[in-house]
């Protein structure tokens, strides 16, 4: 199986459904990716142009009482999907939003809760923002930080403006 391209979503983000809070997000997406809600995906903290996750240790553990490997992958794409649908969604743009590619590097074990953490420059968004009205299409990096310095993800995340 390629790995090099992963579809976070088979819905899109529609703009006629706001997601405001932490908690709709939080549902919208613990609804539609099964994973999710076994991981106990839970949204901590969301602003504008940041967002901090967890899930359960217990339910995303490894055989060495760490934090799984692909747990901390999902976690991540989760992350930095979440983050950008938010952003989409801030805006009202209707999106199919994927993951391009992406890119974890591991460096120690996570032995506490998960967590994640993105946190986006505003001006990066509005560039983001601002090509998707454009062309109907932007790519978007997101670095997303696991755990206190655990392992870090570098996604590229593609938005394409659905037609009505």
């Amino acid at each position: 199986m390629d790995f090099s391209r992963v579809n976070v979503s088979t819905t899109s983000v529609g703009a006629n459904q706001p997601v405001n809070d932490s908690q709709q997000l939080q549902a919208l997406i613990r609804g539609s990716i099964p994973l999710s809600d076994f991981m106990q995906f839970e949204i901590t903290d969301l602003s504008a142009t940041a967002i901090q996750t967890s899930a359960a240790l217990h339910n995303n553990i490894n055989n060495h009482g760490t934090a799984f490997a692909g747990s901390l992958y999902s976690l991540a794409m989760l992350t930095a999907w979440a983050m950008l649908t938010h952003c989409l969604r801030q805006h009202a743009i209707d999106a199919e939003l994927v993951a391009a590619n992406a890119e974890i590097k591991y460096h120690k074990p996570v032995t506490g809760p998960v967590e994640c953490r993105v946190s986006l420059d505003s001006s990066m968004i509005d560039s983001f923002i601002g090509q998707l009205r454009r062309k109907g299409r932007a790519r978007m990096p997101v670095e997303v930080n696991i755990g206190d310095r655990a392992a870090s993800m570098q996604a590229q995340m593609v938005a394409t403006v659905n037609k009505p």
